[in-house]
């Protein structure tokens, strides 16, 4: 029985490297549907990786179809110290700034400067979206509706990352006023002229000391400036945890189907009487 006990921990506890998927619909372009996921992984204990994927299928978009920011809870509330965002390549790379077109036309892009990182002991909320079970958040828009915004100081690195021009002002920090840099998925083919970032973003974290797991939940996918919409999060356990819960299953029921057998008794054989 403890060793069904210890199975059944294993199966549920944090993984290493956790899945969440979102599906937003966009009621101010016909119900058009959005759709995301967002990866949480821990490397060599000491760092969180983030990759945020626009995995939408639209060709066209308009502002309120654009992923720009992820809202999710840590248990513990590890204090983050944000690394880098990485996008694969730029939409538009010609919108940059001028001087920053070549950065913007190569590849693995980093876009540092024009992503925030916010933490909050309360959450985020506002009059109409509520992700008050959320501490940590991260986005490309200044989100002035949300109580904490994300404003211009939340510039998603702490070092000295390439500064793209877009949405920042002379001094490198980033006004983060509108949609520049939010992602787009693969399809995508018009409706923005911006400077957006191609299917995904990674960015890493590096944690305060080294950890064998992370409990990531409370995870939204934020669209649009306001944001316009919030999508919750749905865990996609790994095939490795399905599969573990699924032998726990089957050891219970065989555990069940032994105990539920006769004890002591030898059954008769048909048609034979016992001795007087």
């Amino acid at each position: 029985m403890f060793g069904l006990f210890a199975l059944f921990a294993a199966a549920s506890h944090p993984a290493r490297a956790q899945t969440f998927t979102g599906t937003y619909i966009n009621t101010a372009n016909g119900n058009r549907v959005d759709t995301a996921t967002a990866v949480f992984s821990l490397i060599n204990g000491t760092t969180l990786q983030v990759v945020l994927t626009n995995t939408s299928t639209n060709t066209a978009y308009n502002n309120p179809d654009l992923l720009s920011g992820l809202f999710f809870a840590i248990a513990g509330s590890p204090a983050l110290t944000p690394l880098t965002a990485t996008t694969p390549s730029i939409v538009n790379p010609g919108a940059c700034a001028s001087g920053k077109v070549s950065v913007c036309s190569s590849s693995q892009v980093n876009v540092g400067d024009e992503w925030g990182f916010v933490y909050s002991a309360s959450g985020f909320k506002s009059s109409t979206l509520n992700a008050s079970g959320s501490q940590y958040g991260i986005a490309a828009a200044g989100y002035s509706s949300l109580n904490p915004s994300f404003g211009s100081s939340a510039v998603f690195s702490s070092g000295s990352p390439q500064d793209l021009g877009g949405n920042c002002t002379k001094n490198g920090k980033c006004n983060l006023k509108g949609l520049d840099f939010s992602i787009v998925g693969s399809n995508y083919a018009s409706g923005e002229s911006s400077p957006l970032s191609n299917t995904s973003v990674t960015y890493t974290f590096a944690l305060p000391s080294q950890v064998s797991s992370l409990g990531i939940s409370n995870v939204y996918f934020a669209y649009g400036t306001a944001p316009d919409g919030l999508a919750l999060g749905r865990n996609v356990p790994e095939p490795a945890s399905i599969a573990m819960f699924c032998t726990g299953i089957a050891a219970l029921g065989i555990m069940r189907r032994r105990k539920s057998r006769p004890v002591g008794r030898t059954p008769r054989s048909a048609g034979v009487r016992p001795r007087a």
